[in-house]
């Protein structure tokens, strides 16, 4: 905990077993956690579970929420992309990065949802993924608990030779790090509960194309609301809407990132300010 940027923070090991197919008998991580009111989990980036989103959690945490962040892999206060994609690329509990598939993570993250919600007197909770667990947010809304699903900027799969110099177009643009299933099963409950998924992206991102947050939107229709950014430029195409984008910004009420950020916080307390999670949604 000597790490400055843990400063506030409080943590806890969660355990919970995986999906038979994952031959692991139990997934266990540190889940850093801050503040007050409505509990919202918070997926770290591709870098990790770096300043710029433990900063990112004390700003929602200090507009009234009280945020988790599972640290999923790495150390507390890193940024190491390459590092990060060159384990996970053979990470079982990550299902070495396929798209079309939902990782054994995923399982466990549905299953800390339940957890964090129960801490909460069964309350409903948001869940915002980013980057690397961008499309997490979706199956996490098969979970009852899970009321505000936010999925930004999903990063994977990805491509080198887009990222570098936007060429290398394929069927890769409109894939997702999770199973198809879980994305109509989460699609359905939408319709049927009346969820709403955030999905938010900058226009020029190449990490993530438009592509990718189109099939979210076919998806979900009505129940997604989305926010494209502008902003950057051909020669440094920003990526992290809600990190570090938002902290290279000017610090102007009406910077993209920050008119996102007020948008994320009146989506969030709009969904979750009504307290415990209904017998029956």
């Amino acid at each position: 905990m000597a790490d400055p940027a843990l400063e506030g923070y409080q943590q806890f090991t969660f355990a919970a077993a995986g999906p038979p197919e994952a031959g692991e008998a139990a997934i266990s991580h540190l889940v850093y956690h801050r503040g007050d009111g409505p509990a919202v989990l918070i997926l770290h980036e591709l870098p990790g579970l770096s300043p710029a989103a433990l900063r990112f959690g004390r700003r929602l945490a200090d507009r009234g929420f009280h945020c988790y962040l599972p640290l999923l892999f790495g150390e507390p206060g890193q940024h190491q992309s390459m590092a990060s994609y060159r384990r996970l690329c053979i990470s079982r509990e990550f299902a070495r990065l396929q798209s079309g598939v939902s990782a054994p993570i995923v399982d466990w993250l549905r299953r800390l949802a339940a957890d964090i919600s129960s801490r909460h007197g069964g309350a409903s909770i948001g869940a915002i993924g980013m980057c690397l667990t961008g499309a997490f947010a979706i199956p996490l809304v098969l979970e009852r608990c899970v009321t505000a699903p936010v999925v930004a900027q999903p990063g994977i799969p990805f491509s080198f030779t887009f990222s570098a110099v936007g060429m290398g177009r394929g069927a890769w643009m409109s894939q997702l790090n999770i199973a198809d299933a879980d994305l109509e099963e989460a699609a359905v409950r939408a319709r049927t509960d009346g969820i709403t998924l955030m999905a938010t992206r900058f226009r020029r991102d190449r990490v993530c194309p438009a592509a990718r947050i189109d099939r979210v939107a076919q998806a979900f229709g009505d129940h997604m609301v989305r926010r494209e950014l502008d902003g950057g430029s051909a020669l440094r195409p920003p990526h992290a809407t809600l990190t570090e984008e938002y902290e290279r910004a000017p610090d102007a009420p009406t910077h993209p990132t920050r008119v996102l950020f007020e948008e994320l916080v009146a989506f969030l307390h709009a969904r979750l300010d009504r307290g415990r999670v209904p017998e029956a949604l």
